[in-house]
Parts: C-alpha cells; structure tokens; sequence
C-alpha cells in the first residue's frame, strides 16, 4: 500500500511538472533554420516626414546572438539610431527587430536608411563622428541592407 501511494505520488508531481513546463527547455522557442549566410531585411519602411518605426527581420542566425546597427543619411550626414548612448536594437526570439529612427532633428526626412546585422558584443560606430561599420561580411558585421526613400 505504501509504494502504491509513493507512485501515486511521483504521477502526481510529473504530471504537475509537464503542466507548468518545468523540465521543458526551450519549447517556447521558434526553431532556428540555417538555410544560408545571415540576412537582414527590412519589412516596413516609414514614408518620408513620417514618425513611424522601422521594422525588420533577420534570418540565419541565433536571434539571441545578434543585434541591429541602424543608420540614417540626413542633411548630408549619416546618423546613429536610435541614439548614441543606445546604438544597438535588440533582436527579438523570432528574428524580428523594431527601431526608432526619429528621434531628433530632421530625421524624419532622411532619404536613406541603413541596417547592419552586427554580432551583439560588437560595438558599432558612433556616425558621423566614427563613421560606418565596414561593408560586411566580416567577423562582427554579418549582412546589411540600405533603402532609399
């Protein structure tokens, strides 16, 4: 009787685990395919005077191994967004990616809009005074995209 309650028990507690999902590394997780080299790709770009945000998606990679660099081209120079202090947007679980890119200024007008898919411990320069991430592919800078608007 005893060891019948003792395993009545242990049902219980493995039952009570599989529902909360402990034990249950990475369920929640997109799969991740390799299909290719890494890609960034931008999925909406605001119209010209608009305040909207830029949005994105990278492929290719470990989301959680990477981060986006953006830069926009205004009055003549290329810029950091969304801020200096803040140069890197993160890259959510399922690859996607949001960023402000008018947070002073004209930026609203910018006419081109670059995104680098940079390693997330590499610091990328500060534009215009450090200028831009080389052109990739290289060890820290994985892929880029540039738009004109």
């Amino acid at each position: 009787m005893q060891d019948r309650k003792i395993v009545l028990l242990m049902c219980l507690v493995i039952a009570i685990l599989i529902v909360v999902g402990v034990g249950c590394d990475g369920c929640d997780r997109k799969k991740i395919e390799v299909t290719g080299p890494p890609e960034i790709h931008l999925t909406y770009i605001p119209p010209i005077g608009s305040f909207e945000r830029l949005k994105g998606e990278v492929r290719n990679v470990d989301p959680n191994s990477v981060a986006v660099a953006v830069y926009i081209f205004v009055e003549g120079n290329w810029w950091t967004k969304p801020y200096w202090n803040a140069p890197k947007t993160p890259v959510k679980r399922d690859g996607t990616w949001l960023c402000n890119i008018t947070t002073g200024g004209n930026d609203p007008m910018a006419t081109k809009i670059r995104a680098y898919l940079i390693r997330k411990d590499y610091n990328p320069p500060l534009a215009p005074q450090e200028g831009l991430p080389p052109d990739p592919p290289t060890s820290d800078v994985l892929a880029m995209v540039e738009v004109t608007r």
